[in-house]
């Protein structure tokens, strides 16, 4: 006893049914590489980010510390030159 489709659409499925499978892999194949791109894609623009971030931090810094020690050497200077008028005033 065999088994006979009468459904014109599942005739055509059964008879093409190597073809419809390869259609429907060769569809999940773009799927998936559509969605690594996309997730790659997300991954790459958060990685800039935070690059651009740890960036401007250390622009920060940088500047923090040029800050200090321009801050420094401004007290150091006064300093020196106070304590030099106190030695030029005890050598005259």
């Amino acid at each position: 006893m065999t088994y006979e489709v009468k459904d014109p659409i599942l005739q055509i499925l059964d008879h093409w049914q190597t073809l419809t499978a390869g259609i429907l892999a060769v569809g999940a194949a773009f799927l998936t590489v559509w969605a690594t791109i996309r997730s790659a894609n997300r991954e790459i623009a958060a990685a800039q980010q935070q690059t651009a971030t740890a960036q401007n931090q250390i622009d920060t810094t940088l500047r923090m510390e040029r800050r200090r020690i321009a801050r420094e050497s401004c007290a150091f200077y006064m300093v020196l030159e106070a304590a030099m008028g106190i030695v030029s005033r005890r050598a005259s």
